[in-house]
């Protein structure tokens, strides 16, 4: 039998991405493929990155932060030389904006019937070095000045708040963090842009949980799309 590890965080949907893992176990046992299954936490764990890179498909059950937790381990651990785990998602969380742009369906048994079928695509993820070492990775996109500005403040306040009403404080908290941020430049050097910002996204995937951020980027095209906004622009 295959195997696969199934990383649920228990908090995404109301706890909707822990009840769900007993049937997806069932499923993926049907077709297959027997899986283990391992929380998250809040705090950094070890234990959980190296079972994830030991692993032969790493299954993030939740919504795109669990999606990145996945990615991260495998990213920041495997060696350039190394093929990693293949990477699969059961949606369970808010936005679920990872699932949608990789095609991978909301019912479960759908999800997994995609995850037996063993077919897979290389993507793009980013790296964020903090003096000069790997810290963190990202499969969406990374914010900066104003946008990471206002991603921190919403992540302050997320716990209690889950769907639209979490989409709608996203809206309301942007006229707040504009009136007391301090605009420290950022700086910028791309093949295309080069200078200093008031608010820059660095984005893999167009798509948002509403909208979209840009049109252009491709996950599959070795390339992290950078949008960069003049302070004049914002003020």
């Amino acid at each position: 039998m295959r195997a696969a590890l199934l990383v649920a965080n228990p908090a995404s949907g109301h706890g909707r991405a822990a009840e769900a893992v007993p049937e997806i176990v069932k499923a993926l046992a049907a077709r297959g493929i027997a899986a283990d299954v391992a929380f998250t936490t809040s705090a950094k764990d070890s234990a959980l990155d190296k079972a994830i890179l030991g692993s032969e498909i790493a299954v993030a059950v939740g919504g795109d932060g669990t999606v990145n937790r996945v990615v991260r381990a495998i990213v920041l651990g495997q060696r350039a030389d190394q093929e990693g785990p293949r990477v699969a998602i059961v949606p369970a969380g808010t936005g679920n904006v990872a699932a949608r742009s990789f095609g991978f369906p909301g019912e479960i048994c759908n999800a997994v019937r995609l995850i037996a079928t063993g077919s897979t695509r290389a993507v793009d993820a980013g790296i964020v070095l903090r003096e000069g070492t790997p810290e963190s990775a990202f499969l969406l996109w990374l914010g900066a000045g104003l946008d990471g500005a206002l991603l921190h403040a919403i992540a302050a306040r997320r716990a209690p708040l889950r769907g639209m009403r979490l989409m709608v404080e996203y809206f309301l908290e942007g006229p707040r963090t504009l009136a007391r941020y301090k605009f420290p430049p950022v700086h910028v050097e791309s093949e295309q842009i080069k200078g200093d910002f008031a608010s820059v996204r660095l984005a893999n995937v167009g798509r948002l949980a509403i909208g979209s951020v840009t049109t252009s980027a491709d996950p599959q095209d070795g390339q992290i799309d950078v949008i960069a906004i003049h302070q004049s622009l914002i003020q």
